[in-house]
């Protein structure tokens, strides 16, 4: 997917037009600016959605997010200007009572965000812009996935939205705007009594992975900033992503604020897990899900190709140390059998820990020892 680029100079600010299509052009011409070669950031969305999870079109907004604020590290622009219109926020704040988003869900598209992001056109309706450019003799065009259905905010457009004016209330836009004021006034309530509570509760994770909680300390607060809380988290942790859904929030609530000893989700863009009274939140990272099974080789090294790395039998004298640094395991020779297989772990599997006269569930193993959720996934 593409994202093109023209800059405005007078205004140091980019304008961004957006095409899920392979096919564009380097040029193209815009009234009032010079036409001129655009620097366009190619980014792979296919992949950053097996990567993160989450629809197609999810995945796309984040990327361009992501290209937009490398844009302004890099001091190329001051701002960045979406044109997204009345309509857009009217078809987001449906889109998000449908999801069950909750009521930051239904406050809608902000006119500034992050003081990076302007919509100078928030409050101007589509027809209005299109009546314009007639008017004006300009040409313009639109993506032709607009037209296909199968997304929702294009349903929400051709299908919902037409009924609900017909039949219901012809000023939707306005009462909905209005609703959207008030929901603002109750979120920044919320979110300034639920931050407080964050900072005092959470703690980061080693390399920036993400955030750990204190369990104890979540229960003991109001079910209303609770689930401001795991909010928070997400944000802080998905850094710009689409918000949860609200049922997909309960459940990290559910998890934080449960008497469950371990547990886990994987949501879209995030990992949540519980462990030994800890909540912990990281991005979600790539979990092979591919098979593989090799057949153990004692004199020579294992390619693990859906992996990416090689596993090399040496041997060696019995340490004194058998704790090992994460990156070695020590066998028994003798006690390997022929047929041996080396592949990832499956459901149910059990050792015998050394020393040990029964087995246990590798899984537990992984729980017991801290590795869990956001790493020993991996393993899965």
């Amino acid at each position: 997917n593409v994202v093109y680029c023209v800059v405005c100079e007078c205004f140091s600010v980019f304008f961004f037009f957006f095409s899920s299509r392979r096919r564009h052009t380097r040029y193209i011409s815009v009234t009032g600016v010079q036409t001129c070669a655009l620097p366009i950031s190619v980014v792979d969305v296919k992949k950053y959605r097996a990567l993160t999870g989450g629809s197609i079109q999810t995945a796309a907004r984040e990327l361009r997010y992501l290209v937009f604020k490398r844009i302004i590290r890099t001091g190329a622009a001051d701002k960045i200007a979406t044109t997204h219109t009345a309509d857009d926020d009217t078809e987001t704040i449906l889109i998000n009572f449908l999801r069950g988003s909750g009521v930051r869900g239904l406050i809608g598209i902000p006119p500034v965000r992050e003081q990076l992001f302007i919509r100078p056109f928030i409050d101007t309706g589509k027809n209005e812009i299109l009546e314009y450019l007639d008017r004006a003799g300009m040409a313009y065009r639109e993506d032709s996935s607009n037209a296909d259905v199968k997304y929702l905010r294009n349903a929400v457009r051709k299908t919902l939205l037409p009924i609900i004016k017909e039949e219901f209330n012809p000023g939707i836009r306005g009462t909905l705007r209005r609703s959207a004021e008030m929901f603002n006034d109750i979120q920044s309530l919320l979110l300034n009594l639920a931050e407080k509570e964050v900072d005092k509760i959470s703690a980061p994770l080693k390399e920036g992975r993400g955030l750990k909680i204190d369990c104890s300390m979540v229960k003991s607060i109001d079910k209303a900033i609770q689930r401001e809380i795991i909010k928070i988290v997400v944000d802080r942790v998905r850094k710009g992503s689409a918000p949860l859904t609200f049922d997909n929030v309960e459940r990290m609530r559910k998890l934080a604020c449960g008497d469950a000893r371990a547990g886990e989700l994987s949501l879209p863009g995030i990992t949540a897990s519980v462990s030994h009274g800890k909540f912990y939140a990281g991005r979600r990272r790539y979990l092979p899900t591919q098979k593989f099974s090799y057949r153990w080789q004692s004199a020579r090294p294992i390619l693990i190709k859906e992996l990416a790395c090689k596993v090399t039998p040496a041997k060696v004298e019995p340490p004194r140390d058998l704790t090992g640094n994460g990156h070695t395991v020590y066998l028994d020779p003798g006690s390997v059998p022929a047929d041996a297989l080396f592949r990832n772990r499956n459901d149910g599997d059990r050792f015998r820990p050394l020393g040990g006269s029964g087995t246990q569930k590798l899984k537990q193993f992984f729980i017991d020892k801290k590795i869990y959720c956001i790493f020993s996934s991996l393993c899965q």
